[in-house]
């Protein structure tokens, strides 16, 4: 009886203390309230691609890449500059912007517009951080994620 007695009031500590800390969201989710994480799940466990190249894109999903401004913020390094460009080095500025970035970016947009008849304006720069577009037919999406992974690929070694 003392044991049950016990066993019910760890029991309702233990609710309580749950209740109390409330859910927790993953950080990535906290980062990026609005997208649509379940579909960037299925996108990246779906997608055909080595393994290297699906735990790149889980790094970058993740947000667990060592830019500067990531080391910055566990003072790691002095400052979250860029050495190349001496601006804020986060990951969406390596992939897309700086250095070579730039160059590698335009020819990956303008494939992707190519391959879905559109503009390369549409083309946001977040598609290789999260993935969560939705393109038909799947022959044409395949295609598009097998080159954002050649674009990670690319930029992160």
């Amino acid at each position: 009886m003392l044991r049950t007695f016990k066993r019910r009031v760890y029991t309702v500590q233990h609710i309580m203390a749950v209740a109390a800390k409330g859910s927790r969201e993953m950080r990535i989710m906290q980062l990026s309230p609005y997208t649509n994480w379940p579909q960037v799940w299925k996108k990246l466990h779906r997608a055909w691609m080595s393994v290297e190249i699906k735990s790149t894109w889980y790094s970058v999903v993740h947000d667990i890449v060592p830019t500067n401004e990531r080391l910055h913020t566990i003072r790691l390094v002095e400052s979250d500059r860029c050495r190349h460009c001496a601006r804020r080095h986060t990951l969406i500025r390596h992939l897309t912007e700086c250095n070579e970035g730039t160059d590698i970016w335009l020819w990956t947009r303008e494939r992707m517009a190519q391959l879905i008849r559109s503009d390369l304006r549409r083309i946001p720069a977040d598609w290789c951080l999260r993935p969560q577009f939705q393109l038909l037919p799947p022959q044409r999406h395949k295609a598009i994620l097998w080159i954002l992974t050649r674009l990670l690929l690319n930029r992160m070694q």
